[in-house]
């Protein structure tokens, strides 16, 4: 019997786990609505075998992880599969999640914002308040600056500018959360008025800033390492 997904990547993040450590959960939950689709009728209490796979770029790009499991429809049709991350590199681009009903394709859909708590697990580090006062510029892979530099102030206040600018391009003030979600308030500039939210993580082992997750404001993810002051 051929499935297809009503409602498609619905995830719960669970965010117990997190501690002092900085040790973050991999496991989400993902669930679906099987129904059958020549009566529309809802698959309710079956056992059904489910696989997800994450695919690169596209829907039907590379696969680069995979999860099956054999699950148990509730009396409304939904499944959930318990899904784990740990060993997703998260920073090689675009990611799609395809999923499979008793060997039948039933959808694809791409995550949009890969979750603050997967990417900091990749990179390694949760970032405090503390450690973002002063100085980051702006590098490239090759960890050659790219002359972009932001300044987070002590007193919650912000600047975002080109070396051989005189003036900052962005002001405003910032504040980051328990989970390493910076949230700026664009004060002066070009975006003035606007309001963004950007995750934050710190790679202990190259000691540099991984800041991204709004477009509008940051365009790509960049990497940032702090300024001796």
């Amino acid at each position: 019997m051929k499935l297809f997904l009503r409602s498609i990547f619905f995830v719960l993040f669970l965010v117990c786990g997190l501690t002092a450590s900085a040790q973050v959960p991999t496991t989400m939950d993902y669930q679906i609505m099987a129904t059958d689709p020549t009566t529309g009728q809802v698959l309710a209490n079956k056992e059904l075998a489910v696989r997800v796979e994450l695919r690169l770029n596209t829907e039907d790009g590379e696969k680069v992880w995979s999860q099956e499991a054999t699950v148990n429809s509730s009396k409304s049709g939904i499944c959930t599969v318990s899904l784990d991350f740990k060993d997703v590199d998260w920073t090689l681009g675009a990611y799609f999640v395809k999923a499979y009903v008793n060997g039948s394709p039933i959808g694809a859909s791409q995550i949009k914002s890969v979750p603050f708590a997967l990417v900091a697990e990749s990179v390694r580090g949760v970032v405090t308040k503390s450690m973002l006062y002063g100085t980051w510029k702006k590098y490239d892979v090759d960890k050659e600056s790219v002359g972009e530099t932001y300044v987070f102030n002590r007193d919650g206040t912000f600047s975002y500018g080109y070396d051989d600018e005189p003036e900052p391009l962005y002001k405003g003030t910032w504040k980051i959360n328990n989970l390493g979600y910076i949230t700026f308030k664009v004060t002066e500039g070009e975006k003035a008025g606007g309001k963004f939210v950007a995750f934050a993580v710190y790679d202990e082992e190259d000691h540099s800033l991984c800041l991204g997750g709004d477009d509008a404001f940051l365009g790509d993810t960049m990497i940032l390492y702090k300024q001796e002051q």
